[in-house]
């Protein structure tokens, strides 16, 4: 997950923070657990930004939520991430 690097962030920006959510994790994990819709709150949705990674239906429920929120689009960025079963099948974007 980069936590030593989401870490640094954290501590030189004051205004970075982040959460790490695990959906289904096994069972040694000891952070969040769920859906990340049910770990966030916006307060001042005017002065932030989200950067989201994860399989594409995550993306797009908590893009949603976002801009429920109060954020607009340009204040979202994201990368989908999806599993090909093969190396030779192609993925669609």
């Amino acid at each position: 997950f980069a936590t030593d690097l989401l870490e640094h962030f954290s501590k030189k920006l004051k205004s970075f923070s982040y959460q790490i959510c695990v959906s289904n994790p096994d069972t040694t994990w000891t952070g969040n657990k769920g859906r990340i819709t049910n770990f966030f709150t916006i307060q001042n949705p005017t002065k932030m930004y989200a950067y989201l990674c994860g399989n594409p239906l995550m993306i797009e429920e908590t893009t949603q939520k976002l801009l429920d929120t109060g954020l607009t689009k340009e204040q979202i960025v994201f990368e989908k991430f999806t599993v090909a079963a093969n190396a030779n099948v192609k993925v669609a974007q």
